[in-house]
């Protein structure tokens, strides 16, 4: 009997595997720097989209990707204190009609249209002067840290899809966290 479930177990981690590394969302380069008074940073992520997910897309079901950046200020005896907090979300979404794809800023609402996904993706990826700060908000000569993280917001998906989404390794979307030292010594 317990032979049988060992194995049963086994052959249910041998389905999911190749499935598992079939998806996934890559920070390949993060740059900070001051522009008129504000801390900015340049993102660019890689998006491999997992087979349902491709599908779920090209059939009219649109996906919302969270760019949730923090800033920390470091703390010898507790934990870090959280001084900025803040979720970028983008949509993109295929428009049937047109057989394009929109990439919309759920923030700004705005749209643009390519006309692959693989276009759509690059340009999701490119994040460009985010600000995460005035320069008065990080004290000098203390020590801050970034972090991003990138993930498909599965709350997001239509009802039907979300219980699939949770636990089919297709779906899980998601960054590790990226984490960075800010510019802590600033100059007048």
């Amino acid at each position: 009997m317990i032979a049988r479930a060992r194995l049963c177990l086994l052959g249910f981690c041998l389905l999911l595997a190749p499935a598992a590394g079939a998806a996934g969302i890559f920070i390949d380069s993060l740059s900070q720097r001051m522009v008129n008074e504000l801390d900015v940073v340049d993102v660019d992520v890689r998006f491999e989209f997992g087979s349902d997910a491709l599908e779920a897309l090209r059939s009219g079901v649109p996906l919302v990707f969270n760019f949730e950046f923090k800033v920390t200020k470091a703390r010898h005896f507790l934990w870090d204190q959280t001084i900025v907090a803040q979720t970028r979300r983008y949509e993109l979404a295929r428009h049937a009609l047109a057989d394009r794809y929109v990439l919309t800023d759920l923030i700004t609402r705005e749209r643009r249209v390519y006309g692959s996904i693989d276009e759509a993706a690059m340009e999701l990826g490119r994040l460009r002067n985010i600000p995460l700060g005035e320069r008065q908000d990080f004290a000098a000569e203390t020590s801050y840290h970034g972090h991003l993280q990138v993930r498909l917001d599965i709350e997001s998906l239509p009802a039907p899809l979300r219980p699939i989404a949770y636990i089919s390794p297709s779906w899980r979307m998601s960054s590790d966290w990226y984490r960075w030292n800010l510019n802590s010594t600033r100059s007048d």
